[in-house]
């Protein structure tokens, strides 16, 4: 049995600035999440290994990496980054000059 297309008319809904604005808030945390994720399982690393080499404990570093979490300073995602040795890149674009990935 294959489930229906769902059409999210997302384009048409972030013309609304306030949609767009959670959009893109969620979008870029669950990427945060995901790439942290990543990172960490590519060392071999656990959660509660990565957090002692950070001097933090486990829920703290469980917290950072879900999607849904909108709390994360950039100073710890640095902490972070510097555990794994890894680089960060913040990119900061226009509405305008992404709008039509999302057609």
């Amino acid at each position: 049995m294959s489930l229906p297309a769902i059409d999210l008319n997302i384009y048409g809904e972030l013309e609304d600035p306030e949609f767009r604005r959670a959009f893109f808030r969620a979008e870029s945390s669950g990427e945060i999440a995901r790439q942290l994720i990543a990172c960490r399982k590519r060392r071999g690393l656990l959660q509660n290994e990565l957090a002692e080499k950070m001097g933090c404990f486990q829920p703290a570093l469980s917290r950072f990496e879900q999607a849904d979490y909108h709390n994360r300073s950039f100073r710890w995602l640095l902490k972070l980054a510097d555990a794994l040795d890894c680089r960060v890149r913040v990119v900061i674009e226009p509405w305008e000059d992404v709008r039509d990935e999302y057609r």
